[in-house]
């Protein structure tokens, strides 16, 4: 399939459950997972994709996971779309509901 990317973004989601740097980092290595830095069209994307999608659901109440969605995601997507990148996930239907034409990896266990 290729080699496997993610954001910085991601890097500091997990780093929040690491002890040092060093634990953070060689989670990554040991996955073979290569960092990479979101570019600013794909952040630009990013944000609109956001604001849209609050815009959209701003009277919706509801605890499901697409109505709590956080920017970091829609950077994850943009970027996605971007460098024309599959994206793994588990949640299919939401990604192709918010972003059009993007590939999706469905990895459910």
């Amino acid at each position: 399939m290729g080699p496997l990317y993610a954001p910085d973004i991601v890097f500091a989601e997990v780093a929040a459950g690491c002890k040092t740097l060093s634990d953070c980092e060689r989670i990554f290595s040991t996955l073979e997972v290569k960092i990479t830095h979101l570019p600013k069209q794909a952040l630009f994307r990013a944000a609109h994709e956001f604001v849209k999608f609050r815009k959209k659901n701003k009277s919706v109440k509801s605890k499901h996971k697409s109505e709590k969605r956080i920017i970091s995601d829609f950077y994850l997507g943009s970027l996605a779309l971007e460098e024309q990148i599959p994206l793994l996930t588990t949640d299919k239907r939401n990604w192709n509901a918010i972003f059009k034409g993007i590939e999706l990896v469905d990895i459910k266990p």
